[in-house]
């Protein structure tokens, strides 16, 4: 298969990161930060209204859970958030805020999220939303390859996404809380570089 009907299965973004996970001559830590680099990028693009539909969101449905005294309705629920996305013009961006949204109702509904206010609620949806970003831009992307970028073999590659995994998804409530507070993408910032010492196999070591 030519490159070019590889890449087509990913955004231009996550092309660089996707190769050097194929390539396997980079650390885990380094392969971590490019793709995180390309994460935030698709982050940013995606822009600021997230972020004001995950506070109206969050402040109906704390709203709706107060006066409901804990019995919620949720088909009404549901139907409160999709009007809340109608003004959201970009199909795709509104799905996955769509996704993010019922992931957090359900979260409430069987007890896993304890704490129920429109600021904490806001974060949850809003890190749901970016957890989407990435499922859909990247992770969900990976299976539709039909053959990978230097032959390498999908567990091989699967293997070492999952090692990258947990730095991606530590990132995602540090940038949810960042954003909420400043209503903006903008200024997301990178997780700092671990310090990596490379051995020398000649090394005394002892």
């Amino acid at each position: 298969m030519a490159d070019g009907d590889v890449f087509r299965k990913l955004k231009q973004i996550y092309i660089k990161s996707y190769k050097g996970l194929c390539e396997g001559k980079a650390n885990a830590d380094e392969c971590a930060l490019v793709l995180i680099r390309a994460f935030k990028k698709d982050i940013q693009a995606q822009g600021d209204l997230p972020i004001s539909l995950a506070q109206k969101i969050g402040q109906t449905l704390t709203k709706i859970f107060e006066e409901s005294c804990g019995n919620i309705d949720f088909g009404l629920l549901n139907k409160e958030i999709e009007k809340i996305l109608s003004i959201d013009e970009w199909h795709d961006r509104k799905e996955l805020m769509l996704r993010a949204a019922k992931v957090c109702i359900q979260e409430i509904r069987y007890g896993y999220v304890q704490d129920v206010n429109a600021n904490s609620i806001s974060e949850t949806i809003l890190g749901n939303f970016m957890n989407e970003v990435y499922e859909s831009g990247f992770k969900e992307c990976i299976p539709l390859i039909d053959k990978h970028y230097m032959g390498v073999d999908s567990v091989t590659l699967e293997g070492r996404i999952k090692e990258v995994h947990p730095d991606v998804m530590s990132i995602i409530p540090v940038w949810a809380k960042k954003a909420v507070i400043d209503k903006s993408v903008a200024n997301l910032r990178m997780p700092s570089r671990r310090q990596v010492k490379t051995i020398d196999m000649n090394e005394n070591l002892c």
